[in-house]
């Protein structure tokens, strides 16, 4: 986005120009009451209530929501591979992120 607002100019119509953008926010603890693994929020205008632009977005992921998961098995999505990966990228050694990346392929 800042590419791009810079190619701007001054007066130019921007919302027609940019096609999306997300913040995605990944947290190592969990909100109080909030059990979901992912919340998306859109930024809405807080004296009118409308939606300021609908393609800016905020993505937050509670990844101590996520639930055990089996890199392996061949049902795991992969969002869950990718979860596990940002999870576990501390105590991940090599050989388990090569399996990881193996059955990615897969």
């Amino acid at each position: 986005m800042v590419t791009h607002y810079r190619s701007l100019s001054n007066g130019d119509s921007w919302r027609q120009e940019i096609k999306g953008v997300y913040t995605i926010c990944l947290l190592n603890y969990k909100i109080p009451g909030n059990e979901k693994l992912r919340t998306d929020i859109e930024l809405y205008d807080t004296k009118d209530s409308r939606r300021y632009y609908e393609n800016f977005k905020i993505v937050f992921i509670q990844l101590p929501r996520q639930g055990k998961i089996d890199y392996s098995d061949k049902s795991c999505s992969d969002f869950d591979k990718w979860l596990y990966l940002l999870s576990n990228l501390n105590n991940m050694s090599e050989k388990n992120y090569g399996l990881l990346l193996e059955h990615s392929k897969a």
